[in-house]
């Protein structure tokens, strides 16, 4: 192979979508960590001291594209090798903007939408860390202060402010963080107050489901048998009670009604209450963590067979949707996706069989799954009162409190989640779980397209568990960075499933960095 072919990693398919020849080029340097370093550290310094000093927007954003643009959407996992302290970085440059000095235009709002895209992305990547930032969620809230309503900075804030309140939801994890935040605290009680539009209650519906989980972690924790805990919430969601009935009162959804109507006996009667609150808490689960779908947007969707997140024949103006135009189903199974004819081709052919191999067992899968997740969404009271069918395919699954508590091979729903791929008809080898602990949550992946995703293990560690079991190994990934990559191999014991006794800690495990 020569040096040509080995640096062409997008098939002719693909018409040289802004994503593949970003895709390229940094995995041109992706290995040089004193570059990226560089990059990241001077990119976002030159962009801020730009935006402070009132420079054109245009200077600002080429300073910006690279380092908050590219990074964290196409290599995040080589980012965070390189730079371990980005999340950091970025919420240090985040605060420098809101500072009384600096004059907020139409320049600085976009570079805080791209320090906040970046903040999210690589929290999506590695929770972890950014659960543990000191400050962070105090730094998000002055960043919404500062946020302007009108003008033509103004309208760009708007998509400022709906990544802060994605990134909140990463934090929702975190709640013995958020707790000792009263800036965190007092955003999430001025967007609970604010329910007249339909984007609004969106806000508003996340905002209280992360109060209650807060309030209710807080008065548990505090009061774990500690002489003089306290048993009341923390200040900022005590004298909110106003809010909260008013919130049971109008908002349209019935679990957010709920939560505010159990915030509101809280506020009023403090610990006493948390009894009645947790079991009439409107979640699934012993009490798990309510704020999930943030972490169903890195896996919007890529080719299955080169990667590409959108069809080839999107025009320019698309550049910017991480789905449009839709990528193309498989006629056979509708699940499995392609950008093109050429593609969905060449991966019915590939080595190892290709989906032509796997499409009947994906058509299965879809058959038992479609109609029995939209059913349970439809009766529920959530938002737009039902789900796509990408979200009804690979659901991210609250996980009950205490599922991953112990050593890993003791985790309950390790079986389950091998039960239910293969009664709907795939293989264990056809899927990936991902795993979070903080926010006590699984997602189910098709392995096929997981591979493509920016944020993907090294190919050979998410191959290895498979050369034990036969290849009937659920393998785990854990959110996290450095990524641990488990696999747990099942055997059949008098007609049931049951996990090996080797799975103490995983039948394999391992780093899945590529580093």
């Amino acid at each position: 192979m020569t040096g040509a072919q080995e640096r062409r990693s997008t098939p002719a398919c693909v018409a040289v979508p802004p994503y593949a020849t970003a895709r390229q080029r940094v995995d041109a340097v992706g290995g040089n960590t004193l570059l990226l370093r560089w990059v990241v550290e001077g990119g976002t310094s030159t962009a801020v001291a730009l935006a402070v000093a009132g420079a054109p927007g245009a200077e600002v954003v080429s300073a910006a594209t690279v380092s908050l643009g590219v990074l964290p959407l196409v290599c995040p996992r080589r980012l965070l090798d390189a730079v371990p302290d980005v999340a950091a970085v970025l919420v240090r440059a985040a605060h420098r903007l809101t500072e009384p000095t600096v004059e907020i235009n139409e320049a600085v709002v976009g570079l805080l939408t791209c320090l906040l895209i970046a903040l999210k992305m690589v929290g999506l990547v590695d929770p972890p860390t950014l659960r543990r930032l000191p400050g962070v969620a105090g730094t998000l809230a002055s960043v919404y202060a500062t946020l302007p309503s009108g003008g033509a900075a103004g309208r760009g804030a708007a998509g400022a402010a709906t990544t802060l309140h994605e990134v909140f939801k990463i934090l929702a994890a975190a709640p013995e963080a958020l707790a000792a935040s009263p800036g965190g605290l007092a955003l999430l009680v001025k967007w609970a107050r604010q329910t007249g539009t339909p984007h609004q209650q969106w806000l508003a519906d996340t905002a209280v489901a992360i109060s209650l989980f807060v309030g209710v972690y807080h008065l548990l924790a505090a009061g774990a048998g500690v002489d003089g805990a306290p048993t009341t919430l923390p200040s900022t969601l005590r004298r909110a009670g106003a809010t909260w009935a008013h919130v049971a009162i109008t908002h349209p959804s019935r679990k957010a009604a709920a939560a505010g109507r159990l915030l509101a006996l809280l506020a009023t009667h403090g610990a006493g209450m948390v009894g009645e609150v947790l079991a009439d808490a409107p979640w699934a689960g012993d009490f798990p963590n309510p704020a999930l779908s943030i972490f169903g947007d890195d896996a919007n969707g890529h080719c299955w067979a080169c990667g590409a997140p959108r069809r080839a024949d999107a025009p320019p103006d698309t550049a910017g949707d991480s789905l449009g135009p839709s990528l193309r189903s498989c006629a056979g199974c509708r699940v499995a996706a392609y950008c093109s004819a050429a593609c969905a081709t060449a991966g019915w052919r590939t080595a190892g069989g290709g989906h032509k191999a796997a499409c009947r067992r994906w058509a299965a899968y879809r058959r038992v799954t479609v109609p029995e997740l939209v059913a349970a969404r439809a009766a529920s009271p959530t938002r737009g009162g039902g789900v796509s069918t990408r979200a009804a395919l690979f659901p991210i699954t609250s996980i009950r409190h205490g599922g991953f508590s112990g050593p890993p091979g003791s985790w309950p729903w390790h079986s389950g989640a091998a039960v239910r791929i293969e009664e709907a008809g795939l293989h264990l080898a056809d899927m990936v779980v991902i795993a979070d602990p903080g926010s006590l949550s699984i997602a189910m992946v098709p392995a096929p397209e997981y591979v493509h995703w920016p944020s993907a293990v090294a190919a050979a560690a998410l191959a290895a568990p498979l050369a034990a079991h036969g290849g009937r190994v659920l393998r785990v990934i854990m959110r996290e960075h450095p990524p641990t990559v488990r696999g747990y191999g099942f055997s059949m014991d008098g007609g049931s499933i049951q996990l090996c006794p080797c799975a103490e800690n995983g039948c394999t495990s391992g780093n899945g960095d590529d580093a």
